[in-house]
């Protein structure tokens, strides 16, 4: 998967090694606190940030947790005086001091260039392209893919309708294209905003199914056509079991469910295919399993167990409606610390 991404110049091939070194100096610096490492994980998370702006609530609890959650300082000082309270906290001042100047130029670059202090554009796109079209789908009833035909069409609907509301086609154009550009953007943005904010519930539900829609997705269509160099689509059974036997149960039909899974995962498919999904769905399971045991061997260690469990769980489930493996490339060192955690027979 990681040697895929980079050969697609995806920014997840460079997020995967800062995110993971990010990581591991910030549970350095919390289990023993120093400037150096504090200042080294505030540079780390900077270029993280750079390189993919979504994980910057990550950063952000990093930085808080390193003033809440300090266990060297506790066994090492049983009757901390104030002063020693405050001296404990001095390091992690580095690490905001180190993430802010990591940023600071790009931050200035956008305020010179775009009149305003930001990282990054993606959130106001992100919301009008992805959370404002799942929550339009979701209160029709639609069940949509991300960038099919319908999914475009939600959004150039909701396009068209931020044009007739600021009227677009009869005001004045600005003379910088740029800076026209951006207030058509932000305008659609508000309007997305607005959309997610009078629907909140739809919204959770479209985003919530996306993540799980994903998550009991083995890939076996991806390997599928990269062993075959064929669509799934051309076995001639359904690509998603789950939603199939999901749609049978709603409705109380527990055989048809169970026939379903015969038919589409046994009788009908080629081997090759019935082969990867079995298997796959299996490989999944496992690991999802030994994750499970590598988090209840590592209760005891609090600061590793956060780091590692929390920024799974964020990465997991961040994309939300457009949940997609590409999204969890940054996970794949987390998850590898947690299977060899619950394989081994240590428990720190």
């Amino acid at each position: 998967t990681t040697q895929r991404y980079t050969g697609y110049l995806l920014s997840e091939a460079l997020l995967l090694p800062l995110l993971t070194a990010a990581l591991w100096m910030t549970a350095r610096c919390l289990r023993h606190p120093s400037t150096r490492k504090a200042a080294v994980a505030g540079l780390l998370w900077g270029l993280a940030l750079l390189t993919k702006p979504n994980v910057q609530f990550l950063a952000l609890l990093a930085g808080v947790s390193a003033f809440s959650f300090q266990p060297s300082v506790a066994s090492h000082q049983p009757n901390p005086t104030a002063i020693a309270r405050a001296t404990s906290h001095f390091p992690f001042l580095f690490f905001w001091l180190a993430l802010g100047l990591t940023l600071f130029p790009w931050l200035l670059r956008n305020r010179m260039v775009a009149g305003r202090w930001m990282l990054s554009t993606a959130f106001e796109e992100n919301l009008a392209r992805v959370s404002a079209v799942a929550t339009l789908a979701e209160i029709e009833g639609v069940r949509v893919e991300p960038w099919t035909e319908t999914w475009e069409h939600y959004y150039d609907r909701l396009v068209a309708d931020v044009r007739a509301h600021y009227g677009w086609d009869s005001r004045a154009p600005l003379q910088d294209a740029c800076a026209e550009q951006r207030q058509r953007q932000t305008e659609v943005a508000c309007t997305a905003r607005d959309i997610v904010g009078a629907h909140p519930f739809s919204y959770l539900r479209a985003h919530l199914r996306g993540v799980l829609t994903s998550l009991r997705d083995p890939g076996h269509r991806l390997w599928y056509h990269v062993l075959t160099g064929q669509e799934w689509e051309s076995t001639g059974v359904v690509a998603d079991i789950g939603a199939r036997m999901a749609w049978a149960l709603e409705r109380g039909a527990v055989g048809d469910a169970l026939h379903a899974l015969w038919t589409e995962r046994v009788a009908h498919p080629p081997l090759l295919a019935a082969l990867l999904w079995w298997g796959l769905s299996a490989a999944r399971i496992t690991v999802w399993w030994l994750c499970g045991r590598g988090v209840w061997r590592q209760r005891r260690t609090p600061w590793l167990w956060l780091a590692l469990t929390g920024s799974i769980a964020y990465i997991l489930l961040l994309p939300g409606p457009i949940a997609h493996d590409r999204f969890y490339v940054p996970a794949i060192p987390l998850v590898t610390v947690l299977i060899a955690l619950g394989v081994g027979r240590f428990s720190k």
